[in-house]
């Protein structure tokens, strides 16, 4: 004896049985066509687009760009200063003054 069929969905028909003769898949997709018709009509559904890619960062210049900022602002906060700025960054004199060549920043900034 055959159990009837449920349905979750008030006003859903059931989906059928696959017969020894049809394909299975026609029904599978045929019962998901329906299914995702019943989720667009309950507003369940939306349209999904693919993220939007930028562009890829470069690390190494973010970096770069970053320390620039931060020399060229300790070097203002202490009247172009090495030794004080250096000092402010919590780095040796040395190397703030091998940034500042690397980096080709004015002093007088």
């Amino acid at each position: 004896m055959k159990k009837p069929a449920i349905s979750l969905i008030e006003g859903a028909q059931p989906i059928p049985s696959v017969k020894d003769n049809e394909d299975p898949f026609d029904n599978a997709s045929d019962a998901l066509r329906k299914a995702l018709d019943a989720l667009s009509e309950l507003g369940l559904t939306r349209t999904t687009r693919p993220p939007a890619f930028e562009p890829p960062t470069d690390f190494y210049a973010e970096v770069r760009r970053f320390e620039i900022r931060l020399i060229r602002y300790a070097l203002r906060k202490t009247g172009g200063s090495q030794t004080l700025a250096a000092s402010l960054l919590g780095m040796k004199t040395t190397t703030l003054n091998s940034k500042i060549r690397a980096y080709r920043i004015n002093r007088t900034d």
